[in-house]
């Protein structure tokens, strides 16, 4: 862990995994957004989903059904299913 509580991961993981990487400090980072800005979490948390996945396989679809989302929680969980398949279908692909 580091000072902020949040878990490291292990260096090869972050060189050959980097959605776990992404997915994790987007997880994090939205945490700490919806605990700051508890009436406006959802729009805040739309617009740093949208900064992390613009660049991946797939972001614009996942960013149309995050904004479609209604709760936090449904935000957090699909963030993790879409960077978990990237990174399995990366690793796949190698």
């Amino acid at each position: 862990m580091d000072t902020q509580g949040n878990r490291s991961l292990p260096e090869n993981s972050l060189k050959h995994r980097p959605q776990i990487w992404i997915k994790k400090i987007l997880t994090g980072h939205l945490g700490n957004l919806y605990n700051f800005y508890i009436e406006q979490k959802r729009t805040i948390a739309r617009k740093h989903t949208a900064w992390y996945s613009k660049t991946q396989p797939g972001g614009a679809q996942f960013r149309k059904q995050i904004n479609e989302t209604d709760t936090a929680d449904q935000q957090t969980t699909m963030i993790e299913i879409f960077f978990d398949h990237l990174a399995t279908t990366k690793e796949l692909a190698t």
